[in-house]
């Protein structure tokens, strides 16, 4: 299949070295870095260092984390050995040097030593797991009452941002030329050159038109809008669209299980999705409302409950991918359960934070910048048009938040600002592009993630994950970045919640007469 150049540098295929740790070090003759952990522990080292150092250089300009962790990931992936090896041919042609050298082994060498198979599948582990503590920890910090406080004004947003992004891109696809090509089992399958199945249109408009809401509280949290009114309104208008998303998606698997005859494995996976949810609501949230009356007065709880409490994130988190939902599920749900501001929320997050966030989470965008290779791009007009039917369902969904959000009464500058903190993008949409990209890999070591991606999308509440290709998955990557890079800046910039509308009357000493 074209285009699948990423993947043969992104995945070496060398043998894996049986032991974890080096025998003797590298004055026995050894290389450390052939074995799993120190190349694990260096991937851990270049990811965070990289990741700060870009934070401090983009930092006067309002940028979140999550910008910076992207190209961070980036910088570290095929772009880092492409850009060396242009820059020494650019040298040896400026400067005329004998010879031709080729430069196309440097890429190749980089990428076979930085990610091999065995390090790849511990770090797509680990970076999982830190992903769900991750979202656990912005469930904690987020009211789930905030979605009934804004009444029919945030419904009403939700449900234009919902539904128009997504009609529009629909009609938009049309533009893009759909072919017929033979596939390895000489069927004819459709394709779109530079994109994959056609149907990944449709699953990149659903994800442009959804807004997640812990992606949304993260970037406000960090630009401490998260409290400010505008900002509660955000995030309820992201719960309604997420939570309708997924309301939606669940009803379009049950139409299509039906259709195919494949109702009742469904149904057995919905009845486990809501004991889960009854056992969280019935046993979890009692005990953890018990163990929080029972706090001792300075306020500091005993490591042990709040282990406990870890572990039934992870056994929630297991049980949530048994059951076929996302492994994320039931970690959001508990996280929505344990009582806001609480001196367990505060215990949880001190112990859990820094680990989950300052190291294991970047291991999720070095994963994913290690798929992105701009020297795939084959079809640039393809590469530009995918990115402008992105673009344009963004500013679609930024005046589908405006109109209502006017209509009732909201200044316009504020419901601008709204449409731009609706637009925010993050590492969930990110690793749904990940997963679609891994369901394409063709070779035989990657065929079983390839069915378990499918799999796991049939059953859970998200997407039915379509195959992109990867230079369709760069362009992606182009405009998640450049999106949310202008959304947070303009809503840093323009956005002043100690500033007031009303103007102030004031009164000398004279009119007290």
């Amino acid at each position: 299949m074209a285009g699948n150049g990423a993947f043969h540098a992104a995945v070496c295929n060398a043998p894996a070295n049986d032991n974890l740790f080096s025998d003797g070090g590298v004055f026995y003759g050894d290389d450390p870095f052939g074995h799993v952990m120190p190349l694990f522990m260096l991937h851990i080292v270049v990811i965070v260092f990289t990741s700060r150092a870009v934070y401090f250089l983009l930092r006067p300009l309002k940028q979140p984390r999550l910008v910076c962790d992207i190209i961070s990931g980036v910088l570290l992936g095929p772009t880092l050995p492409s850009l060396l090896s242009r820059l020494l041919s650019f040298f040896h042609h400026v400067f005329d040097v004998e010879g031709t050298p080729d430069y196309s082994h440097i890429k190749q060498r980089y990428m076979d030593a930085m990610f091999r198979t065995d390090n790849v599948s511990l770090m797509r582990s680990v970076a999982s797991y830190g992903f769900m503590l991750q979202l656990f920890l912005i469930s904690v910090k987020t009211d789930p009452s905030n979605i009934w406080r804004c009444g029919k004004k945030a419904f009403a947003i939700g449900v234009s941002c919902m539904v128009m992004p997504f009609a529009v891109l629909n009609l938009l696809s049309w533009f893009f030329e759909v072919q017929y090509v033979p596939d390895d089992g000489g069927r004819t399958v459709a394709a779109v050159a530079g994109v994959g199945d056609p149907n990944a249109l449709v699953t990149i408009a659903s994800l442009v038109s959804d807004t997640m809401f812990p992606v949304v509280a993260e970037i406000l949290a960090e630009l401490r809008l998260l409290n400010t009114e505008l900002g509660r309104l955000a995030l309820s208008v992201s719960m309604i669209i997420d939570y309708g998303w997924s309301l939606t998606i669940t009803i379009a698997n049950v139409v299509m299980r039906t259709m195919y005859d494949q109702a009742l494995p469904l149904v057995y996976s919905a009845l486990g999705i809501v004991a889960m949810i009854v056992f969280l609501l019935f046993v979890f949230r009692p005990w953890v409302r018990w163990i929080v009356r029972r706090t001792p007065k300075d306020g500091r709880f005993p490591e042990g409950q709040v282990l406990m409490v870890l572990l039934v994130v992870m056994a929630m988190g297991a049980i949530s991918e048994t059951f076929g939902a996302r492994v994320t599920d039931g970690p959001i749900i508990m996280g929505l359960l344990v009582p806001t501001a609480s001196p367990l929320a505060v215990a949880i997050a001190e112990k859990v934070e820094v680990i989950a966030t300052g190291l294991m989470l970047p291991l999720a965008f070095l994963n994913a910048g290690m798929l992105t290779d701009f020297s795939t791009v084959e079809h640039p007009k393809v590469f530009l048009g995918l990115q402008l039917f992105m673009l344009s369902g963004y500013l679609i969904k930024f005046l589908a938040a405006m109109a209502p959000a006017v209509y009732y009464n909201m200044p316009v500058r504020k419901a601008a600002l709204l449409g731009l903190m609706l637009n925010f993008t993050g590492l969930m949409q990110l690793l749904i592009y990940v997963d679609s990209l891994y369901s394409q890999v063709p070779n035989t070591s990657q065929s079983k993630l390839a069915d378990k991606v499918r799999h796991r999308a049939n059953l859970s509440l998200l997407l039915i994950l379509q195959m992109i290709q990867p230079e369709a998955y760069a362009a992606i990557i182009v405009i998640i970045v450049a999106v949310t890079a202008i959304c947070s800046y303009l809503v840093a910039k323009l956005y002043d919640p100690l500033k007031s509308n009303k103007k102030v009357a004031y009164r000398k000493l004279k009119h007290l007469d």
